[in-house]
């Protein structure tokens, strides 16, 4: 036997406010908008005495969606990837030195133990 599936449900508030935050009220949902916005939905342009703070509003829309271009945000940013990258050389470099340190740790070791088998001969031929 086949079941129907189950509808797809999406959250009342979902894309609901254009420009605003969207609660419940009762089931239903309710836009508290930001200003200049206006509307059941945000939609709407207040008209405003000062069209500059539009323009301003505008300006901020268009940084968030861009990336903003603060210097503050890029000196985080570079700064992150410099430390980063130079504890990545100091562990690269620690790495190497241990490496060349304990080969010729063992080359010292080889030949001290080879000059002693060879004493060791020597001392056995010798009368």
């Amino acid at each position: 036997e086949m079941s129907t599936p189950e509808p797809i449900s999406v959250h009342p508030c979902y894309q609901y406010c254009l420009h605003g935050v969207c609660s419940l009220i009762d089931g239903r949902p309710s836009c508290s908008c930001f200003s200049p916005y206006d509307g059941q939905r945000c939609d709407l342009v207040q008209a405003s005495p000062h069209p500059a703070a539009f323009d301003k509003v505008k300006e901020l829309e268009s940084n968030c969606t861009v990336g903003g271009g603060s210097f503050f945000g890029h000196f985080i940013l570079f700064s992150t990837f410099g430390a980063l990258t130079s504890l990545l050389v100091l562990l690269l470099l620690c790495l190497f030195v241990k490496k060349h340190t304990n080969r010729s740790h063992q080359k010292t070791q080889a030949a001290h133990i080879s000059t002693q088998k060879f004493d060791i001969k020597v001392s056995s031929i010798s009368p």
